[in-house]
């Protein structure tokens, strides 16, 4: 098995299309948000 960190590593890169168009609407909705408040 993987140590601890590359197994870390192995888990972003699986998940990290899913969690980046997740996270995309978020990101531009507070970027937004703050720019309107601001």
């Amino acid at each position: 098995t993987l140590p601890a960190p590359a197994q870390a590593m192995a888990w972003l890169g699986r998940w990290s299309l899913s969690y980046y168009l997740l996270h995309q609407p978020v990101l531009i909705a507070l970027v937004s948000g703050m720019s309107w408040l601001l």
